[in-house]
């Protein structure tokens, strides 16, 4: 379906705000969605066909709302298929700017205090369980479903170890390890992050937050920080500034899981 039709059948109470209005598209990230941003309104219209997703990151916007910074939901709805979330739009740039990269290591210290504000919340009453087991359930059945992108793989994580999905499950599957559990973003990457004047403003794509593991966010926030920077340069800096005992085992665990979703 194109990008006017989707508009076109919005459902009723979205409509209203967004009708006549200019929007411009934004192409940034893999996740499969349509993402129009109303530059006047400074509202953010997201659009996806996954109700499990969009379920789950309203579930965890409104839960972390308050505890970090998130856009606000303005309102959401469903219609043929397609699921709407309408948001209020952050301020400033996505944290893989070319602005903000022009100085790696002030960039780091933003980056890392926000991966730490999610640790500081307390996993009680947390609405989404993303512990290893359930993830590997889910990963199970995306394998089953044809659903994990081989192609999109990275080759210098994957290349000489594994051929297809399965081999991936099965080498999580029999090599677990112990979880430091936490509140999790899920997906901490620089083009969720957006920055102004050397301060997080908020968090977006939040589907895959809830409680697991501390290396969920390391290992994604590393990997995205190294793929922008182009270099491995600065994984040391990152886990200096996180203050962690670094497990190498951990991170190529949750890079492995990642290549499932």
């Amino acid at each position: 379906m194109d990008e006017q039709q989707l508009l076109d059948q919005a459902p009723v109470n979205i409509k209203k705000h967004i009708e006549n209005h200019p929007y411009q598209k934004d192409n940034v990230g893999m996740e499969s969605s349509f993402v129009y941003i109303y530059n006047d309104l400074n509202l953010v219209l997201k659009v996806v066909d996954n109700e499990a997703h969009f379920q789950s990151e309203i579930m965890m916007m409104k839960w972390l709302n308050g505890k970090v910074l998130v856009p606000r939901i303005i309102e959401y709805g469903i219609s043929e298929g397609y699921y709407y979330l309408l948001m209020t739009k952050l301020e400033g740039l996505m944290a893989f700017d070319d602005e903000l990269m022009k100085n790696p290591e002030a960039l780091i210290d933003i980056l890392v205090s926000g991966i730490k504000s999610f640790w500081e919340i307390s996993i009680k009453d947390c609405p989404i369980d993303n512990r290893n087991e359930n993830k590997l359930k889910i990963a199970k059945e995306r394998i089953k479903n044809n659903l994990v992108e081989i192609d999109d793989w990275d080759p210098e994580l994957t290349s000489k170890r594994f051929n297809k999905p399965e081999e991936i499950y099965q080498y999580l599957l029999e090599n677990k390890i112990e979880e430091k559990l936490v509140v999790s973003h899920g997906d901490y990457c620089l083009p969720n992050i957006f920055i102004k004047d050397q301060k997080i403003t908020g968090f977006i794509d939040l589907s895959r937050a809830g409680i697991a593991d501390i290396y969920q966010d390391i290992s994604l926030l590393i990997r995205s920080f190294n793929y922008n920077n182009k270099s491995n340069d600065y994984k040391k800096l990152i886990i200096e500034k996180l203050g962690i005992d670094f497990d190498e085992k951990k991170y190529d665990y949750y890079l492995l899981l990642d290549e499932l979703f």
